[in-house]
């Protein structure tokens, strides 16, 4: 991820290289023409930053070997097999982000919601570990993947970000109490304003 975001910030902070780049892509007649600049607060760019990198990678490569800063990992198969599964992962992690900010949501929705993707994370983990691909669009194109890689790294995310038991964790229990209150607020607020 490194990589990326100071390859994209090289590109798009400098006005000159920004300027050569887009030029180089409407040169070579690139589908798109630009890559999107990634912000630390606004997360949810990190998806589009990444696609975009990925799908424009060989150009990258080529216009960083102009500037005389290549890339080496444009050239790692395991490297870009890497950076394919992360634009995989993302991609579900907005579309979980997506549905928590739905309008007229209950608790119990955004609960469903977070332990659908914590059962689909343990389906993909068993699915990397027989050697399917099958829900990584992107990395299923290619060939050699280490399949048990990336099945240990979503068997460690879903350890790091959910507990095994989200009825005796003490940070669940603190957000479901607060996400409890709050609901309970404004079911109170909406018959204050109705009555």
């Amino acid at each position: 991820m490194n990589v990326v975001v100071k390859t994209v910030n090289f590109i798009r902070s400098r006005g000159l290289n920004h300027r050569q780049f887009k030029e180089f892509l409407d040169e070579i007649s690139a589908e798109n023409n630009d890559v999107t600049y990634y912000c630390e607060v606004r997360w949810l760019s990190k998806r589009k930053m990444l696609k975009l990198f990925y799908e424009f990678r060989n150009e990258i490569a080529d216009f960083m070997k102009i500037k005389d800063k290549p890339l080496s990992e444009l050239s790692d198969p395991k490297w870009i097999c890497d950076l394919a599964f992360l634009v995989d992962l993302t991609g579900y992690l907005n579309d979980l982000n997506l549905k928590f900010q739905k309008q007229e949501q209950l608790v119990n929705d955004l609960y469903s919601h977070l332990k659908a993707f914590q059962i689909k994370l343990r389906l993909w983990e068993s699915q990397m570990l027989s050697g399917n691909s099958y829900h990584f669009n992107t990395l299923s194109a290619y060939e050699n993947i280490a399949y048990a890689q990336y099945a240990e790294e979503l068997e460690s995310y879903c350890r790091n970000n959910f507990p095994t038991d989200l009825t005796t964790s003490k940070t669940w229990k603190t957000v479901s109490v607060y996400l409890l209150l709050l609901q309970n607020i404004m079911y109170k607020m909406l018959q204050y304003k109705w009555s």
